[in-house]
C-alpha cells in the first residue's frame, strides 16, 4: 500500500494469491518472486530454531 494513501482499499495486486504462492501479482510481474520466497524461508528458519530453543529451555 502506498504511504501518502492511508486509507485506500487494497487491490487484487496488493493481495497475495493462494494460487501463486501467495504472492501478488505483481510480485510475480516484477520478478520479485524469488526475493520474496527466500526471505519467508529464512524468516521460517529463524522462527523453528527460536521456538527449538524456547521448548529446550522449558523442558530442563
Amino acid at each position: 500500500m502506498m504511504k501518502d494513501a492511508p486509507f485506500r482499499c487494497p487491490s487484487s495486486d496488493d493481495l497475495g494469491h493462494e494460487g501463486l504462492g501467495n504472492l501478488a501479482p505483481a510480485a510475480l510481474y516484477l520478478s520479485r518472486a524469488e526475493a520474496i520466497l527466500k526471505t519467508r524461508e529464512e524468516i521460517k528458519a529463524k522462527t523453528i530454531e527460536k521456538r527449538r530453543l524456547l521448548h529446550r529451555q522449558n523442558a530442563a
